[in-house]
Protein backbone atom coordinates (compact mmCIF):
# COMPACT_ATOMS: atom_id res chain seq x y z
CA UNK A 1 0.00 0.00 0.00
CA UNK A 2 2.69 2.70 0.90
CA UNK A 3 4.72 1.99 -2.41
CA UNK A 4 1.04 2.65 -4.12
CA UNK A 5 0.54 5.73 -2.30
CA UNK A 6 4.21 7.33 -2.83
CA UNK A 7 3.81 6.51 -6.89
CA UNK A 8 0.59 8.19 -6.96
CA UNK A 9 1.94 11.49 -5.02
CA UNK A 10 5.20 11.68 -6.55
CA UNK A 11 3.19 11.14 -10.26
CA UNK A 12 1.07 14.07 -8.76
CA UNK A 13 3.79 16.04 -8.02
CA UNK A 14 5.52 15.45 -11.55
CA UNK A 15 2.49 16.18 -13.20
CA UNK A 16 2.46 19.32 -11.43
CA UNK A 17 6.01 20.99 -12.47
CA UNK A 18 4.89 19.64 -15.86
CA UNK A 19 1.99 22.50 -15.59
CA UNK A 20 4.77 24.70 -14.36
CA UNK A 21 6.74 24.53 -16.98
CA UNK A 22 4.45 24.77 -19.64
CA UNK A 23 2.84 27.84 -18.06
CA UNK A 24 6.24 29.75 -18.53
CA UNK A 25 6.77 28.60 -21.24
CA UNK A 26 3.49 29.76 -22.95
CA UNK A 27 3.93 33.28 -21.20
CA UNK A 28 7.41 33.25 -22.52
CA UNK A 29 6.45 32.57 -25.88
CA UNK A 30 3.70 35.27 -25.65
CA UNK A 31 6.41 38.03 -24.49
CA UNK A 32 8.36 37.37 -27.51
CA UNK A 33 5.66 37.33 -30.09
CA UNK A 34 4.64 41.03 -28.32
CA UNK A 35 7.94 42.02 -28.42
CA UNK A 36 8.17 41.42 -32.21
CA UNK A 37 4.96 42.89 -32.79
CA UNK A 38 6.67 45.89 -30.87
CA UNK A 39 9.45 46.20 -32.54
CA UNK A 40 7.43 45.23 -36.42
CA UNK A 41 5.35 48.63 -35.33
CA UNK A 42 8.13 51.00 -34.91
CA UNK A 43 10.40 49.59 -37.95
CA UNK A 44 7.28 50.59 -39.76
CA UNK A 45 7.26 54.05 -37.98
CA UNK A 46 10.86 54.65 -38.53
CA UNK A 47 11.73 53.63 -41.85
CA UNK A 48 8.14 55.59 -43.38
CA UNK A 49 9.21 58.81 -41.21
CA UNK A 50 5.72 59.42 -40.31
CA UNK A 51 6.05 62.88 -38.30
CA UNK A 52 2.49 62.94 -37.75
CA UNK A 53 -0.33 60.23 -37.12
CA UNK A 54 -3.21 62.98 -37.06
CA UNK A 55 -2.50 64.62 -40.39
CA UNK A 56 -1.84 61.28 -42.58
CA UNK A 57 -3.59 60.83 -46.04
CA UNK A 58 -6.29 58.67 -46.11
CA UNK A 59 -3.67 56.18 -48.38
CA UNK A 60 -1.21 56.05 -46.17
CA UNK A 61 -2.97 55.50 -43.40
CA UNK A 62 -4.71 52.58 -45.60
CA UNK A 63 -1.27 51.70 -46.40
CA UNK A 64 -0.15 51.29 -42.41
CA UNK A 65 -3.37 49.47 -41.62
CA UNK A 66 -2.96 47.10 -44.46
CA UNK A 67 0.52 46.12 -43.82
CA UNK A 68 -0.39 45.85 -39.72
CA UNK A 69 -2.89 43.06 -40.59
CA UNK A 70 -0.67 40.93 -43.11
CA UNK A 71 2.34 41.62 -41.29
CA UNK A 72 0.86 41.47 -37.43
CA UNK A 73 -2.22 39.47 -37.67
CA UNK A 74 -1.42 37.58 -41.20
CA UNK A 75 2.53 36.32 -40.80
CA UNK A 76 2.94 36.59 -36.87
CA UNK A 77 -0.84 35.19 -35.79
CA UNK A 78 -1.35 38.01 -32.96
CA UNK A 79 -3.90 39.33 -31.80
CA UNK A 80 -4.60 40.85 -28.23
CA UNK A 81 -7.66 42.90 -28.04
CA UNK A 82 -7.62 45.37 -25.94
CA UNK A 83 -9.43 48.51 -24.43
CA UNK A 84 -7.14 51.18 -25.17
CA UNK A 85 -7.99 54.85 -24.57
CA UNK A 86 -6.25 57.79 -25.12
CA UNK A 87 -5.51 61.12 -23.44
CA UNK A 88 -7.03 64.03 -24.36
CA UNK A 89 -3.96 65.91 -25.40
CA UNK A 90 -2.19 63.30 -27.00
CA UNK A 91 -2.15 62.39 -30.73
CA UNK A 92 -2.70 58.24 -30.65
CA UNK A 93 -3.71 55.72 -32.96
CA UNK A 94 -5.16 52.62 -31.44
CA UNK A 95 -5.45 49.20 -32.97
CA UNK A 96 -8.04 47.61 -30.03
CA UNK A 97 -8.82 44.34 -32.31
CA UNK A 98 -5.18 43.46 -32.45
CA UNK A 99 -4.23 44.97 -29.40
CA UNK A 100 -2.01 47.82 -30.11
CA UNK A 101 -1.53 51.53 -29.09
CA UNK A 102 0.73 54.29 -30.77
CA UNK A 103 1.04 57.49 -28.98
CA UNK A 104 3.01 60.74 -30.84
CA UNK A 105 5.15 62.34 -28.59
CA UNK A 106 6.63 65.72 -28.98
CA UNK A 107 9.42 67.03 -27.26
CA UNK A 108 9.27 69.31 -24.80
CA UNK A 109 10.67 73.11 -24.87
CA UNK A 110 13.15 71.61 -21.92
CA UNK A 111 14.46 68.99 -24.46
CA UNK A 112 17.51 69.71 -26.32
CA UNK A 113 16.07 68.61 -30.08
CA UNK A 114 12.45 69.86 -31.24
CA UNK A 115 12.50 69.62 -34.67
CA UNK A 116 11.21 66.14 -34.97
CA UNK A 117 8.45 63.70 -32.78
CA UNK A 118 8.85 60.27 -31.53
CA UNK A 119 6.48 57.72 -30.58
CA UNK A 120 5.61 55.08 -27.76
CA UNK A 121 4.29 51.69 -28.78
CA UNK A 122 2.56 49.35 -26.61
CA UNK A 123 1.87 46.07 -26.95
CA UNK A 124 0.09 43.23 -24.89
CA UNK A 125 0.64 39.74 -24.10
CA UNK A 126 -0.90 37.78 -21.54
CA UNK A 127 -2.47 34.12 -20.49
CA UNK A 128 -6.15 33.85 -19.70
CA UNK A 129 -6.97 30.34 -17.90
CA UNK A 130 -10.53 30.11 -16.60
CA UNK A 131 -10.09 28.23 -14.03
CA UNK A 132 -8.06 30.85 -12.28
CA UNK A 133 -10.86 33.53 -13.24
CA UNK A 134 -13.51 31.76 -11.63
CA UNK A 135 -11.12 31.69 -8.34
CA UNK A 136 -10.44 35.00 -8.54
CA UNK A 137 -14.48 36.33 -9.04
CA UNK A 138 -15.25 33.96 -5.59
CA UNK A 139 -18.86 33.37 -5.87
CA UNK A 140 -20.09 36.14 -7.68
CA UNK A 141 -19.95 35.76 -11.51
CA UNK A 142 -16.65 36.07 -12.84
CA UNK A 143 -15.86 39.22 -14.28
CA UNK A 144 -14.49 38.57 -18.38
CA UNK A 145 -13.58 42.48 -18.57
CA UNK A 146 -10.87 42.47 -16.26
CA UNK A 147 -7.06 42.48 -17.41
CA UNK A 148 -5.94 39.67 -15.43
CA UNK A 149 -3.34 37.97 -16.62
CA UNK A 150 -1.98 40.65 -18.95
CA UNK A 151 0.86 42.74 -19.45
CA UNK A 152 2.06 45.77 -21.73
CA UNK A 153 5.20 46.17 -23.61
CA UNK A 154 6.39 49.52 -24.55
CA UNK A 155 8.85 50.89 -26.37
CA UNK A 156 9.80 54.53 -28.42
CA UNK A 157 10.93 55.35 -31.62
CA UNK A 158 14.12 57.24 -32.34
CA UNK A 159 13.56 60.75 -33.12
CA UNK A 160 11.70 61.34 -36.78
CA UNK A 161 12.67 64.74 -37.87
CA UNK A 162 9.86 65.92 -40.47
CA UNK A 163 11.08 68.28 -44.01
Amino acid sequence: MRDAFGGAFMLRIFLIFILIYILFTAIALNYAKAFKVKNLVISYLEDNEITNIENMTAISKQAMIDYFYKEIIGNLHYTHPQKLNCLEDEACLNFEDIGISIIQKVPTTTETNKRGVYYKVTTYFGFDIGFLRLLRAGNSSPDTSSDFGTWEISGETRLIVGE
